[in-house]
């Protein structure tokens, strides 16, 4: 423990830092993983570190450092994940960004206002790039549900040119404007790929494997040529789509979908062509109504068990239950 700056007091305090992993989906969010960060005057000095009880084989590392062995750690573990997020502390880090295209992980990393990028007028400034944006290039966006309603913003995302490296694919620049205060926040974003999982083949109307070949980005349908022949379809073995010649014509229709005189009708195609909330059949949610009764029964004879009740009886309840459980989901 040292005084050093602390974001959750916005100050320099005594304290402890450490960096947090969270993991985040649909169904909630959860903290995978943890790493001190001790300071340089901590691992330069051994007998302070010693006393502290670190492991002579800890050494200094930043933040970027620890956050990269900490995502590295969760995606050699087999941790499902596609895109990476992080404050300033994160996104000033090249090491850190280009290890995560390297792995294939989309991000949005915070930076700050003096962050330079490049542009077709060559390398600008993040707030020099946000001030010479007209009126029409930002849009009123919520940023999720806050204590107060929706948190509303003025967004701004810029296409950047390919950073020189091996991972070239998506680049651009995001900006929030505080509607209120006209505070800005910058942020660099990623992507391996902006169509994967909606792009399918012509030929069997399967869905097409993303992947990559020369720095660029392919889409792929692979087809043994066996069934080709037992569904008589003329359909290569392989089949490849650039990307790039998908976007190309999507970023074109798009403009033209969303002009001024045109964005009316599209928002209210768009708005048209949603799907209704699915109705659940009536058999699925008896089915469902009797799985949550089975999962409180499971419950209840496990406590039993735990408590000292016979285990020969209880155990025969369990699977008794578990034998219904299993009924019931096969038909959710």
């Amino acid at each position: 423990m040292q005084r050093q700056y602390t974001g959750t007091a916005g100050k320099i305090d005594n304290c402890q830092l450490a960096v947090h992993l969270s993991y985040a989906s649909p169904a909630g969010h959860t903290l995978v993983g943890v790493a001190l960060y001790l300071p340089k005057a901590w691992t330069d000095d051994p007998p302070r570190h010693t006393e502290a009880g670190a492991p002579d084989t800890v050494t200094f590392a930043t933040k970027p450092q620890l956050a990269r062995h900490l995502i590295e750690t969760a995606v050699a573990g087999g941790l499902p994940c596609r895109w990476v997020a992080g404050d300033e502390a994160y996104g000033g880090d090249p090491q850190l960004a280009a290890a995560l295209r390297g792995h294939d992980l989309g991000y949005v990393l915070a930076v700050a206002c003096s962050h330079r990028v490049p542009t077709g007028l060559g390398v600008q400034r993040a707030d020099q790039i946000a001030a010479g944006l007209p009126k029409q290039a930002w849009q009123r966006i919520s940023a999720g549900a806050g204590a107060k309603g929706y948190r509303y913003y003025d967004w701004a995302f810029i296409t950047l040119p390919h950073t020189a490296d091996q991972h070239q694919d998506h680049h651009w620049l995001l900006i929030r404007c505080n509607r209120t205060t006209g505070e800005l926040a910058f942020y660099r974003c990623w992507s391996p790929r902006l169509v994967k999982g909606l792009v399918y083949c012509g030929l069997c109307h399967r869905k097409m494997q993303g992947q990559r070949s020369n720095g660029e980005a392919y889409y792929r349908c692979r087809y043994a040529q066996e069934y080709a022949l037992a569904n008589k379809i003329d359909h290569l073995r392989n089949v490849y789509l650039r990307e790039l010649d998908v976007v190309t014509d999507l970023d074109a229709a798009l403009a033209g979908a969303f002009v001024p005189d045109r964005i009316s009708d599209t928002v209210a195609m768009m708005a048209a062509a949603q799907d209704p909330d699915p109705v659940e059949e009536e058999p699925i949610r008896q089915a469902r109504a009797r799985l949550a009764d089975c999962d409180a029964r499971l419950t209840k004879y496990r406590a039993a068990l735990d408590a000292g009740a016979d285990p020969v009886v209880v155990t025969g309840w369990i699977s008794e239950v578990q034998g219904c459980s299993a009924g019931r989901r096969s038909r959710c």
